[in-house]
């Protein structure tokens, strides 16, 4: 589909979201911080210490038995 079948645009609605948009730059930060959390590692790192607050690295890193 190459185009919107939908022909009722709300010029007052487009333009304040548009001004609302962030930069390019900002965007691209955002999409490296969420790039960086797609790995699960870091993720479940990152939950951990939200949820307990600040953690001694020996509290969350896995132990080896054996």
């Amino acid at each position: 589909m190459d185009a919107c079948g939908m022909r009722m645009v709300d010029p007052e609605r487009v333009a304040v979201v548009r001004a609302a948009l962030p930069t390019p730059e900002h965007v691209d930060g955002l999409a490296e911080v969420f790039a960086l959390l797609s790995d699960p590692g870091r993720l479940r790192l990152l939950m951990s210490l939200l949820e307990a607050g600040e953690l001694c690295v020996c509290a969350i890193w896995p132990r080896r038995v054996g």
